[in-house]
């Protein structure tokens, strides 16, 4: 299903490749962006939710965002329709100016054309997501946290292909309720990097100060890549502030 607005941006994009019905075959996919503007503004620390559509005359295979050659996210698309849309959740580095390329790239592994869309970055604070609504527990407390401090590999940091690395954060058990051995550390979003699904806390008195630690292996391909985790409670429900981990593999 396309995204509201997506169906006449398609409609300029495929008026090249057929009369009517679906693209002729053989031609090579496009790509368009839908919104935001380009020149977007954003915190550094921030996502840019890209709306985009595509078109390919061998089905669409997936979405991507590149920062030169290396490659920030992927979308796959379901079925491989021929048109298609969707939105896409950029981290981009903290730089002062970004310029995005995003592509579409068809069934047979055909990219289209890049489209460029630049962004601005301001200075703040990169290394804790906005925080979830408190989640109560088994007994009621409503439980949450926040980011203290990277205390192991900053965001950025260069960690050659393949190879193990921990990251460890440091977090505040910021709710009024104590933490027992029920509370765990779990992979929500982004890329897994092999790292386990969920570690345990431990027990965490209110207004503690913890660290949390997860083991990772770097991709053996060149890219930057993000691992964004959160804490759970006993009865499995997510809670407080959302911490990632980025390294670049060169």
């Amino acid at each position: 299903m396309l995204l509201p607005g997506a169906r006449a941006v398609l409609v300029g994009l495929v008026l090249t490749l057929a009369a009517c019905g679906a693209p002729a075959a053989g031609v090579r996919p496009v790509v368009e962006v839908i919104a935001p503007a380009n020149g977007a503004r954003i915190a550094q620390g921030e996502r840019i939710a890209l709306r985009v559509s595509g078109a390919a005359s061998a089905g669409i295979d997936r979405f991507e965002v590149r920062l030169g050659s290396s490659v920030l996210i992927t979308s796959a698309v379901a079925d491989g329709p021929w048109a298609a849309s969707a939105v896409l959740n950029v981290l981009p580095p903290a730089a002062p100016n970004v310029t995005l390329s995003i592509y579409a790239v068809d069934r047979a592994g055909v990219s289209s054309d890049p489209v460029f869309f630049s962004v601005s970055v301001t200075p703040g604070t990169p290394a804790a997501l906005p925080p979830a609504t408190p989640a109560a527990g088994s007994s009621g407390c409503a439980a949450n946290s926040a980011f203290v401090a990277d205390v192991t590999i900053p965001d950025n940091t260069p960690v050659p292909a393949g190879q193990p690395f921990t990251k460890t954060w440091r977090l505040r058990n910021s709710g009024p309720c104590a933490w027992d051995l029920g509370y765990v550390f779990v992979f929500v979003d982004r890329e897994a990097l092999g790292a386990p699904a969920s570690v345990l806390v431990g027990p965490a008195p209110a207004g503690a100060t913890f660290e949390v630690s997860v083991p990772f292996i770097a991709p053996t391909t060149s890219g930057v890549y993000t691992s964004t985790w959160q804490l759970r409670n006993p009865d499995g429900r997510l809670f407080g502030v959302r911490v990632y981990a980025q390294i670049r593999v060169p």
